[in-house]
């Protein structure tokens, strides 16, 4: 079966995303002041537990999955899958390549530097919208996570930029929750996870429409 120049783009565009959205993740853990709402969910539990960010990330999504079939057939597809089982593994992969290449000295100095922590999560913010906004313009797929949004986006007739704050809104209810028993709210959640939770959604729109989406269409053409 012949492939076409467009699904091979697209493919390469959404595997290539993903992997530096788990670069912007694991900066913004890094950066102590917050992840994105989801993972801010999905590192307590992570932590919690002390397994890798990826097994609870993939669990989240599987039981999103749920709500992909039932209301929004048309969201998965390859993407669907490299996001459920890739993303948070990436996340988990950079930060332990991270930790092997830099010495612990440099993660102290960090520490105590909150105009460093500052730069660096503003750094994991960048990567992690602009890679998104590509894997989901690929349109290939969307992780069910993501695909929520559209779903309530379809339903309550809303603009998309506000169904995803509503989204990202509930994820960090949530990552609060599972956070408080442990003590370790402050270090998942923070000024990260507010811009995310505020602005995720109109930096994804702008990006996607005005970057993403006009240069796979001119990638997939040749």
């Amino acid at each position: 079966m012949k492939i076409s120049r467009s699904y091979r783009v697209k493919a390469i565009v959404v595997f290539v995303s993903i992997f530096f959205m788990g670069l912007g993740i694991a900066l913004m853990r890094f950066s102590a002041m917050g992840t994105d709402p989801c993972n801010s969910f999905n590192f307590g539990i992570a932590e919690h537990f002390d397994i890798p960010l990826g097994v609870p990330a993939a669990i989240l999504n599987l039981i999103l999955l749920i709500f992909s079939i039932l209301f929004y057939r048309d969201s998965i597809g390859l993407g669907t899958i490299v996001n459920m089982f890739g993303c948070g593994f990436a996340a988990d992969f950079w930060r332990i390549f991270f930790r092997a290449i830099i010495s612990e000295e440099s993660f102290a100095i960090l520490d105590d530097s909150i105009g460093l922590r500052f730069i660096l999560v503003l750094i994991g913010i960048s990567i992690l919208g602009f890679f998104a906004s590509f894997y989901m313009a690929a349109n290939m797929g969307l992780a069910p996570y993501d695909a929520m949004a559209f779903i309530i986006e379809k339903l309550a007739k809303i603009k998309f930029r506000n169904a995803r704050i509503i989204v990202d809104s509930t994820a960090l209810i949530l990552a609060v929750i599972v956070t408080m028993p442990d003590g370790r709210t402050l270090q998942v959640i923070g000024i990260g996870t507010v811009i995310l939770a505020l602005g995720l959604g109109p930096i994804l729109a702008f990006i996607m429409e005005n970057l993403a989406r006009p240069l796979i269409q001119r990638w997939s053409r040749g």
